[in-house]
């Protein structure tokens, strides 16, 4: 009996676990992921339902979505003294969960700072007005990327040229990678660049991630590029950062004044 039990406590752990990996940490819900962390069964039934005792300290009977707010502002007031006398929850679980939460807290902090150097909506940064014609010519480049390249499962990196005669080209791809990364050479981008004789380009690649957030290496490589063309006689207009339905554009001056460390990376 205890065998059959613990058998079924390892498939609905293993079922949360696969679910994670398959359709990413939103498809669980905050319970789930307690139990994951606190290596438990996601429905709370191992160490006398140590996740639902958690949540229910500062929220009982309220609905799961109350009970989930109800446990963030608890921690948020008292800190970490309101695990403390919860049973079950050990010296050694108590520290993997406050290790989680800073570890969620700085990538907060992180996304804020992109964020607020990289305005995720573009008609927030640029102006749909004759002010800002280099504005309107980056946001009018997005037209050359196709739903399915903004869709690919693995990173690629490209540019459209902009013409002397005032018109931009056509997308052109110069590299593909892996899912996590796309190595390129600084000869093979501006050879292909330099054969169409442009004014100057916009930068594109994607992150298969879905996440638009420049990288440290993104913002190093725009300004690498940016440092390069101006040498060439070449304008580098920008650098967008392509997913499935979002963008992120980097400007090339903010990228020149602002390296990674300003952004804590």
């Amino acid at each position: 009996m205890m065998q059959c039990f613990g058998s079924m406590i390892g498939y609905l752990e293993e079922t949360a676990k696969q679910r994670i990996l398959k359709n990413g940490a939103h498809a669980l819900s905050f319970r789930e992921c307690l139990g994951l962390i606190l290596e438990t069964n996601p429905s709370g039934q191992t160490e006398g339902g140590l996740a639902a005792k958690i949540l229910e300290k500062p929220g009982i009977g309220l609905s799961a979505r109350e009970m989930e707010n109800a446990f963030f502002a608890s921690l948020e007031i008292q800190g970490p003294s309101h695990l403390t006398d919860t049973k079950g929850l050990t010296s050694t679980k108590r520290a993997r969960l406050l290790a989680v939460f800073e570890i969620a807290r700085r990538y907060s902090v992180f996304r804020d700072k992109i964020r607020n150097a990289y305005p995720a909506d573009p008609d927030s940064f640029f102006c749909e007005n004759d002010e800002n014609p280099l504005g309107r010519l980056c946001q009018r480049s997005l037209s050359r990327i196709s739903a399915e390249l903004r869709q690919e499962s693995f990173e690629w990196f490209g540019f459209v040229p902009y013409h002397r005669h005032g018109k931009l080209g056509e997308f052109c791809l110069v590299q593909k990678g892996n899912r996590s990364r796309v190595h390129l050479e600084a000869s093979e981008l501006f050879a292909r660049i330099l054969a169409l004789r442009p004014k100057g380009f916009i930068l594109f690649h994607n992150h298969p991630s879905g996440i638009p957030l420049p990288s440290p290496e993104d913002i190093r490589l725009t300004r690498a590029v940016q440092k390069l063309a101006t040498s060439l006689g070449l304008i580098c207009f920008g650098h967008w950062v392509v997913c499935a339905g979002t963008e992120y554009f980097i400007d090339p001056q903010v990228a020149k004044n602002m390296g990674p460390k300003e952004f804590g990376l």
